[in-house]
């Protein structure tokens, strides 16, 4: 008997084990190991000991903001538009100890929040897109970093460059 259902509609038991030896065996060990590791650690430009982690950038958030930013007049857009992307992908902010290992429990770690606004002085910046460019102190350091987000998360430079055209 054929089996008519696409793979989407089989039935899924994670009471199935799958075969000793066989690749399914250690699949979901293995992905929960690669999971744990997905991310990218990167130096903010010309600080001596400040990096941000970052998490790959998914398609809907990339196509979300390449949307929010394709007709703006603003000559500005680009900019903002690459330090949104570096604050959606941002899941920490940390120094590293002289052994090099990261400081602190990531879960505790700042984000392009308020706190980061505090700690340079500029409690009046809200927005994380703003809080990144006060952070980050040439445009092209953004832009920079925003190009090593998208071509880490697996996108080609010409997909980017589709992406964020328009401006």
């Amino acid at each position: 008997m054929t089996d008519d259902l696409d793979i989407d509609q089989r039935p899924v038991s994670a009471s199935t084990p799958a075969p000793i030896g066989s690749a399914l065996a250690s699949l979901r060990a293995e992905r929960e190991k690669a999971a744990e590791k997905l991310y990218l650690d990167l130096p903010v430009p010309r600080y001596d000991n400040l990096h941000i982690r970052v998490q790959p950038i998914e398609q809907a958030d990339v196509k979300r903001i390449g949307e929010r930013f394709k007709k703006s007049r603003d000559q500005e857009a680009p900019v903002k538009q690459a330090a949104t992307i570096v604050a959606t992908a941002c899941i920490g902010i940390f120094s590293r100890g002289e052994n090099g290992e990261p400081l602190g429990d990531p879960s505790e770690w700042p984000t392009f929040d308020a706190e980061v606004a505090a700690a340079i002085d500029r409690p009046d910046l809200t927005r994380a897109v703003d809080i990144v460019r006060a952070v980050y102190l040439t445009d092209g350091d953004i832009i920079a970093t925003q190009v090593r987000i998208g071509e880490w998360s697996g996108y080609s430079t010409e997909q980017l460059d589709s992406e964020y055209s328009g401006n």
